[in-house]
């Protein structure tokens, strides 16, 4: 009988939410194995770090993805393999490089709110975040379109770093999504998707669900 895939992570949403969400819709089964981060003030990562070097992991790291003899670590790469193996990647040249771009600007995008989220001076520095957040919603925006998904009625892996993403978003400012009903009808259509809507109602979802960073952001930590 083969063995199940194991997806592992700290146990909080991070890098791989959207990676749990994409297994979910696709009906993957699999063992998601989450970490726990020890309490403050330490923090210690000793439940990771015990079995870290005896996972067979050419690069040990989180989150890391086991599926048979394949062993991956880096979230992009474990999305990109997963994307392939599901069928949820472009599947012309233009979709492609579409995703491609998408990528990058959806990665800058998430970037900019980890780090204010982890920024020492969060409280000053989320007013000006928040002035500006429509900036980076019409970028978000217009890369939708009135596309159902990213690259039109195929649903593929990015569209679950997007949705992470927008996610975070509304958790830090609830009206960012206000003036973009596309986002918004987006978000809910993935949210509804059966295989996502059903996970997100499991306790391994709802005991994170509040956990969008560690346990040292100032915001959205949920510890």
């Amino acid at each position: 009988m083969a063995t199940e895939p194991v997806l592992g992570y700290w146990a909080l949403r991070g890098l791989a939410q959207p990676l749990r969400d994409m297994l979910a819709h696709a009906g993957v089964a699999y063992e998601d194995k989450q970490y726990s981060i020890g309490p403050a003030p330490e923090f210690s990562p000793q439940e990771w770090t015990s079995e870290k070097e005896s996972l067979g992991l050419e690069f040990p790291n989180l989150p890391y993805y086991i599926d048979g003899d394949v062993k991956i670590t880096e979230s992009s790469a474990i999305a990109k393999y997963l994307g392939r193996k599901l069928g949820l990647v472009g599947s012309t040249e233009a979709e492609i490089i579409k995703l491609d771009v998408a990528e990058g600007i959806i990665q800058d995008i998430s970037r900019s709110i980890a780090m204010l989220c982890y920024d020492k001076d969060f409280e000053c520095k989320k007013v000006e975040f928040t002035d500006n957040a429509n900036i980076q919603m019409k970028k978000l925006s217009k890369l939708v379109g009135n596309n159902k998904y990213i690259v039109g009625d195929k649903i593929t892996w990015l569209d679950f770093v997007l949705l992470e993403t927008l996610d975070r978003f509304v958790q830090l400012i609830p009206s960012c999504l206000n003036a973009h009903a596309n986002l918004q009808d987006y978000q809910k259509r993935i949210l509804e998707l059966p295989n996502v809507k059903k996970y997100r109602d499991t306790p391994s979802f709802q005991q994170i669900k509040a956990r969008y960073y560690g346990p040292t952001a100032k915001f959205g930590s949920g510890y």
